[in-house]
């Protein structure tokens, strides 16, 4: 008896950890072809940066995400925005927002990260402080919306922020 109960629960665990994995992947996909929709990022001559997260961790070694768009933990960024003439530095953070079984938000947060220099006394000296502030405000509203259709398994683009017309 005990041998069944553990192998039940083998096999439900491979198949949740199988699920898992699909839908990371799919939320990968769905990533990627988020950021081939920014126009405005891909038409720039300069680099986008972005922050890292669980799934843009994964984008590092995708070869089909533009050259131009750098992902780097926020210690990276802190020191990049340090190296900048200005002290300032504007990134991206992108978040995904699951709004139902078939429906998922996908939107982009402009962060301005500013070093001040001078000498801060907070737990410990310091000479660099970082302040950031950030482009998203209320009401809610998405950057793009993924739906599933009902008969395939394909997402589709239904809300698009940057470009002209909704697909």
């Amino acid at each position: 008896m005990k041998s069944v109960c553990l192998f039940i629960t083998a096999l439900l665990f491979l198949g949740f950890k199988n699920n898992l994995d699909s839908q990371k992947h799919e939320l990968k996909t769905l990533y990627i072809t988020a950021l081939n929709q920014r126009n405005d990022l891909l038409s720039s001559s300069n680099e986008n940066y972005f922050e890292i997260n669980e799934i843009t961790s994964e984008l590092l070694s995708d070869s089909s995400i533009d050259t131009r768009f750098k992902f780097l933990s926020f210690t990276d960024l802190y020191k990049t925005a340090r190296k900048e003439k200005q002290g300032s530095l504007k990134y991206h953070r992108i978040n995904h927002s699951s709004i139902s079984i078939d429906t998922i938000d996908i939107n982009f947060t402009e962060v301005s990260l500013r070093i001040k220099k001078g000498i801060f006394l907070k737990k410990k000296l310091s000479f660099h402080r970082a302040e950031a502030t950030y482009s998203k405000m209320l009401p809610y509203k998405p950057d793009l919306r993924f739906v599933k259709g009902k008969e395939s398994d394909d997402w589709k683009l239904i809300i698009n922020k940057f470009s002209n017309n909704s697909e």
